[in-house]
């Protein structure tokens, strides 16, 4: 089901200029109930581009079950969309995040995800269509 969910946010994104290099990266990804994140880069568009800072916008406003976040790391040039929980977790715990995750529950934040998904996708083509009207 997550895939299928992933792959939504993928030709969104795809559509509004061609992705680089996407990649999902799942906390369970063979659980139902798995939390993803969604690291991509815009093809042929330095890191600094103005897409980028729009679309962060975009993602920090989203109405969801969730708060969201689109960040970088440092001065990979992949940008990475995931909720911000999981953002917060895995500064605190670096990899062990997922073994936190793991021992604390992490059905809430997966279904919730699994909703925003679909939401945040929506939300984005509206973006993008106010953007090029």
């Amino acid at each position: 089901m997550m895939l299928k969910l992933e792959k939504n946010l993928y030709y969104t994104l795809n559509s509004y200029h061609k992705l680089g290099s996407p990649q999902i990266n799942s906390f369970n990804p063979l659980d139902k109930l798995s939390i993803s994140s969604f690291s991509f880069h815009f093809k042929d568009l330095d890191k600094t581009d103005k897409i980028y800072p729009k679309l962060i916008s975009w993602i920090e406003n989203f109405s969801g079950g969730l708060p969201w976040i689109m960040h970088s790391y440092g001065s990979r040039k992949n940008y990475t969309i995931e909720p911000l929980e999981i953002y917060v977790l895995k500064r605190k715990y670096g990899i062990d995040y997922i073994s936190f995750l793991s021992k604390n529950g992490h059905e809430e934040i997966a279904v919730l995800s699994q909703k925003d998904m679909v939401k945040l996708c929506g939300y984005i083509k509206k973006k993008i269509f106010q953007a090029s009207g």
